[in-house]
């Protein structure tokens, strides 16, 4: 192996640098007479190579060696040298012995001279500088392997070094001769053998570091002889895992001549004072020490000299924080620690000690003299004395920002100084006083000093006996001063009365500085609201249900909002009786007050919350910092969120018990910041009070109310600006949003809300409503479509990213900046493919789930100009079966031989991809996307299907509609249940819902198939009604029909059908035009006359048929304006089976208009000629073809162009 043989050079620099040495040494011995002379001693040698070895002395010479590490390089060679030196290694260089003569060279020593200058002339003459730099990048694992060997090999010599006492990593190897031994030379080998056993005594612990180098101990040493720069990186684990064995830590620090630091501090004060130590919180894993934990740690005298004497090391120097709490600290060990506190030192905890009056004097010498800015002293004995030397002592501090005095025995005695002090300084941030003894004269000096003071952010005298009227009137001065400062005030606990609560209260209304008021434990009436308002809660809900009471009976003060619609799947409970109700709320009230002495104590800690279940703990005070309350902003987008575009418009929200907040109009939005409670499900919902409109936002999550929900169990009346009522009604669907606790409406001592604490509520005057009623005009909130949720924008593009995201477009497109640039211009066609989906999704009628068959696909991709010479049917075929293969996902709701709705937009990229991109006729995605949409027609055969909320907003969302499926509604919901019946369903299903082969039923037993309404037009009814459900994948939301559904899928049959309750014979054009509203009346009174006997027959028994046939016996003219019981149209009136004959005969035969022929007056009339006949039958299939539920649209769109021109 080469690298055996030339031990040379790790770079191609110090190749070429001795290269150039070479040639010159060549040519000085050229130009020398002593190398013939060489030259006859090398002919008589033999000629056999000898074996070179990196162990071997022999083969290792001296002159060709560099003092870098180990390092491996390939080298380009000759032709009969390449099989065997294939690579480079250099064995790392020991100092020379210091020798008082070379010995001289022998034989052997000039063979290897002239081999090694043989090896250096092939390098030369092979050297390419291009070959060398490849072959330096090659055979690292070799590399690494040879290293290894070399430095096992020099390890192996450690035995022939002269040893030195220097520090381990500054041992430099000797690279020894290698020759032999020369008998004069024996002497010294004892001389050397005796230094050799010398050294290895002095460093008998040498070798744990190469024997152990994977185990904690071989780690720490390792770390420890890297000198003092990288000890403290050391951890308290490893620190104590060596530390058993003090005279190691001795021994080494001796050694490697280590100067004084925190860690050698520590072993030999522990040595000392004969105790284990365990780091006192100061051995960390950090660069820096700033925090230093010592609680319970230093209890004893002798532990607390060993702490006191390494904060006196450098490392230590940088400590800012110091928690030295329950350590049984008395005088003596305080002026011990505080003569080795460091300078710097900016945070002092000695909570839970036990100091007394004395040792606080010693304390307040240092703190005196420091700059400290926080002092934590709870949980002491210190007293008044104490107290009182302390506050004397930062009289003139300008540093002190917190100081923690509680639970230290405090009475009013120790007040005086501490309102001087208060009264000096303008940088205390927070006061903490919280279970002293503090009496109400005390009391009184702290708020007077409070009132002078501009500073102090938080304070905290709960839990001591202040209460008095005095005091409760000085604390209100410093809640309405001019310049309130105070954010965060604990009160609790201090037996204020009721008198003194009111004039606390009345200060309290017009401050908007205090985030957070706690109160508990005092007055049990009061208590702080959400809003940060103190209220008597009891008396409160009396007066309101007084004065409800009161405006119920003058109706002149009374709105109402229209009742909200039961769902008859909900099953609602019968409301109870509203005095009930309400007594049974204020009994619940009184109780409540009751609780008010059981109350869970919290104590508030600055400016940061504490975590809580508010659920659990909602007795408590609310206090916007503790519970950590989050703002939200509720808004409402007329038009996305619903029809109410007028003032005012209210948001009703739950922990406030649903009262009307007035929000306000900015930009087209009517917005409301309010702060709810954190881990809380809000649920809420908006009023209009002048319209009488009580709803939800159609563009926010929209749940059904809890049963034990009051808005759910009973009707709600809201007294609104004190004098006017707004009765509300029951609901069966709320808006719905979960809070979390991620937001800190704190930044220091700054707000970051715009809510601001017991803000004036903003009022809307509603007087000028109360006596004259504007008429009411109808509105979608006021209808019975109020609970379907429209296929806004919002809705679509939901889909859209749920579908996307659920698609394999990710591995189609790996590129994330091509990924986002093809979904924006797939969210651009997005809507045509959504419209159309549930079209060619009705073709598969026996799937259980929708989705698009390979015929109906095929359909449309032929006719558009997708398929050419070049990309034919197979291709698309092929991308059908790779994008319908879903084996790769657990997608429940799918199947392998059809397309759901994220595939056929996923297919619709692969067929751009594979047709324009693989050929190369585009350079990118986006432009194949545009060229399948635009050029080959895709885009405009998706646009032939009609949006199907544009036929809701243009046909069936209308006032006349609304009318007549509540005049129906009683036989509607019978109809809906009967339906339900119609064939068995899973047992766990507790709601009623309809699947297609019910609503098949139902088509079927009323026999409305016909020519232009078949099994398919069935199914797409079915699909078109189903409201939009973002996640189809998982959820069967859109093929389970609900009752508002169900009255959709209706009036789409109307529509198809096109039946007009009337004797007269019109077209089946004539009928297509007429109204929504009676085709639907004509399609629900057909199915009354077929199936009303059979219905009333099924629910004999069980359920309430009154006015099952009394809601059909209303007939309607040629407009619904407002139908009105008392005033009936003058209709001549049918009986159910004439009505059926007339119907019948519209359903099965359409009616074409016959040709009209202009006959000459010398000409006599003759029948049809075969082309009219011909003529005739084509009108007829094209009559049939032109009005599809998919295109009813574009049909009246056509006709009002058609009547404008």
């Amino acid at each position: 192996m080469f690298f055996q043989k030339l031990r040379i050079y790790n770079t191609k620099e110090k190749l070429i640098e001795r290269i150039i040495q070479y040639k010159k040494e060549e040519e000085l011995r050229r130009n020398s007479p002593i190398r013939e002379k060489i030259k006859r001693t090398i002919s008589t040698c033999q000629p056999q190579r000898a074996v070179f070895n990196c162990n071997n002395r022999i083969s290792v010479s001296p002159k060709i060696q560099c003092s870098l590490d180990i390092e491996k390089i390939r080298m380009p060679f000759s032709a009969e040298r390449e099989g065997h030196l294939t690579r480079v290694t250099e064995i790392p260089v020991r100092q020379h012995l210091v020798t008082p003569s070379p010995p001289q060279k022998s034989i052997l020593d000039h063979l290897n001279e002239q081999e090694e200058e043989k090896m250096i002339r092939e390098l030369l003459d092979n050297y390419k500088p291009e070959l060398f730099d490849d072959l330096m990048e090659n055979d690292v694992q070799e590399i690494e392997r040879f290293n290894e060997d070399a430095h096992a090999n020099s390890m192996k010599q450690f035995s022939y070094q002269d040893y030195s006492p220097q520090r381990m990593n500054m041992i430099k190897k000797h690279q020894h001769h290698h020759h032999k031994s020369n008998p004069s030379r024996n002497t010294n080998n004892n001389k050397y053998d005796q230094q050799r056993q010398l050294y290895l005594q002095q460093l008998e612990y040498k070798g744990d570091i190469f024997q152990e180098p994977n185990t904690d101990r071989g780690r720490y040493l390792k770390k420890f002889r890297l000198a003092n720069k990288n000890l403290n990186k050391v951890c308290q684990e490893d620190y104590r895992k060596v530390i058993k064995s003090q005279n190691k830590l001795e021994d080494f620090a001796q050694f490697y001549k280590q100067p004084p630091n925190l860690y050698m501090q520590l072993n030999k004060t522990s040595h000392q004072q004969s105790i284990f130590q365990s780091g006192l919180g100061l051995v960390q894993q950090c660069n820096h020490i700033q925090i230093a934990n010592a609680s319970g740690q230093i209890r004893t005298n002798q532990q607390v000299k060993v702490f006191s004497e390494a904060l006196k090391t450098s490392q230590c120097k940088t400590l800012t924080h110091l928690k030295l709490s329950h350590n049984k600290l008395n005088s003596l060990k305080i002026q011990q620690l505080t003569k080795s506190f460091p300078q710097h030192l900016q945070e002092l905890d000695l909570m839970n000690n036990g100091l007394d009056s004395k040792a606080c004097q010693l304390l307040s010498k240092y703190i005196q003299k420091s700059a400290i800015k926080k002092v934590n002293l709870e949980n002491n004995r210190i007293g008044d004395l104490g107290s009182n030397a302390l506050c004397l002592a930062i009289q003139d501090h300008d540093y002190l920002l917190y100081l923690n005095l509680s639970k230290n025995n405090l009475t009013e005695h120790c007040t005086v100084e501490l309102s001087n002090y208060l009264k000096k300084s303008q940088v205390l941030f927070e006061l903490y006083l919280h279970f002293n003894s503090i009496n109400s004269v005390g009391g009184i000096n702290i708020w007077k000093a409070l009132y002078k003071n501009s500073s102090v952010k938080v304070f905290d005298i709960s839990y001591n006996r202040t209460a008095s009227l005095e005091c409760a009137q000085w604390m209100a001065k410093v809640i309405i001063k001019q310049y309130p400062e105070l954010m965060h005030i604990d009160i609790s606990y201090n037996n204020f009365n009721e008198e003194q609560s009111i004039e606390i209260k009345k200060a309290l209304d017009q401050n908007q500085n205090i985030y957070g008021f706690h109160y508990q434990g005092n007055c049990p009436k009061y208590s702080v609201d959400s809003t940060g308002h103190l209220r008597d809660r009891i008396q409160e809900e009396i007066d309101i249900q007084r004065k409800i009471e009161e405006c119920k009976k003058n109706p002149q003060t009374t709105l109402k909002l229209v009742d909200d619609n039961e769902l008859q799947s909900l099953e609602i409970e019968e409301p109870r009786n509203n005095n009930n109700y309400n007594q049974q709320k204020l009994s619940n009230l009184k109780s409540d007050a009751e609780l008010h002495r059981n109350f869970k104590f919290r104590r508030i800690q600055g400016m940061k919350p504490i975590k809580q279940n508010y659920e659990k703990d909602s007795e408590l005070d609310s206090c916007w910092i503790c519970d950590g309350w989050q703002e939200v902003k509720f808004t409402w987008t007329p038009g996305k969120s619903g029809g109410m575009n007028n003032d005012p418009i209210f948001v009703h929200l739950n922990f406030e018990s649903y009262k009307p907040i007035l929000m306000t109009l900015h930009n087209g939005e009517y917005s409301a910041y309010r702060m709810c409670p954190p881990n809380y499900k809000v649920t809420y919902f908006y009023s209009n009070p002048v319209l009488g409109i009580q709803t939800t936002a159609k563009n926010q999550m929209i749940t059904q109310t809890p049963s034990d929900d009051p808005l759910y169990q009973t009707k709600q009346s809201f007294l609104y600006n004190g004098n006017i009522l707004i009765e509300g009604n029951r609901m069966g669907f709320v808006n719905e949003m979960y809070t979390e606790d991620k937001q800190s409406i704190m930044d220091r001592y700054f707000a970051k809300i715009f809510s601001k604490p017991r803000e004036e509520e903003k009022t809307f005057d509603l007087t000028k409503f109360l006596t004259k009623r504007e008429k009411q005009f109808w509105s979608y909130e006021l209808s019975i479509f109020k609970n379907y949720q429209p296929d806004n924008e919002e809705v679509i593009d939901e889909c859209f990213e749920y579908d996307y995201g659920s698609s394999k477009i990710n591995k189609i497109i790996k590129d994330p900046l091509e990924y986002n640039e093809v979904k924006e211009i797939m969210r651009e066609y997005y809507p045509y493919i959504f419209a159309s989906y549930k079209f060619y999704a009705s073709t598969l009628i026996g799937a259980t789930i929708p989705c698009i068959s390979s015929n109906a696909f095929f359909d449309l991709i032929n006719s558009t100009s997708v398929i050419s010479d070049k990309y034919r049917t197979g291709d698309v075929d092929l991308n059908f079966i790779s994008t319908s293969n879903v084996k790769d996902t657990n997608y429940p709701n799918v199947n392998e031989k059809a397309l759901v709705r994220f595939q056929l937009m996923e297919l619709l990229l692969r067929i751009a991809v594979d047709k324009y991109l693989r050929t190369q006729i585009c350079k990118s995605v986006k432009e194949c996307l545009r060229k399948l949409f635009d050029e080959d027609g895709v885009r405009l055969k998706l646009l032939e299907i009609d949006r199907s909320q544009d036929w809701r907003d243009m046909r069936y969302w209308n006032e006349q509609c609304d009318t007549v499926l509540k005049d129906r509604l009683p036989m509607l919901k019978m109809l809906f249940k009967y339906t339900s019946k119609l064939n068995p369903k899973q047992k766990y299903y507790k709601h009623l819902w309809l699947q297609f082969k019910d609503f098949r039923d139902l088509i079927n037993k009323c026999d409305l198939y016909c020519d232009i309404f078949v099994e398919r037009d069935a199914y797409l009814v079915f699909l078109l009604s189903m409201q939009t459900s973002v996640d189809e994948l998982y959820l069967l939301k859109h093929i389970q029909m609900e009752f508002y559904e169900f009255l959709e899928a209706l009036a789409r049959c109307a529509e198809k059908l096109s039946l007009i309750r009337t004797q007269d014979s019109l077209s089946i054009d004539d009928r297509r035009q007429q109204p929504l509203f009676k085709k639907l009346d004509a399609l629900i009174y057909l199915i009354y006359v077929r199936l009303g006997e059979g219905i009333k027959t099924f629910f004999k028994d069980s359920e309430d048929l009154s006015d099952f046939d009394k809601c059909m016996q209303k007939q309607y003219g040629q407009v619904i304006k407002q139908p009105n019981p008392d005033e009936e149209e003058e209709v001549e009136k049918l009986t159910p089976q004439q009505e059926e004959k007339f119907l019948e005969e519209q359903l099965k035969v359409i009616v074409v208009p016959p040709q009209i022929t202009v006959v000459s007056q010398n000409k006599k009339a003759t029948g049809m000629t075969f082309l009219q006949v011909i003529k005739q039958a084509q009108q007829q299939k094209q009559l049939k073809n032109l009005f599809n539920l998919t295109n009813v649209v574009q049909y009246f769109r056509l006709k009002e162009e058609e009547q404008l021109k």
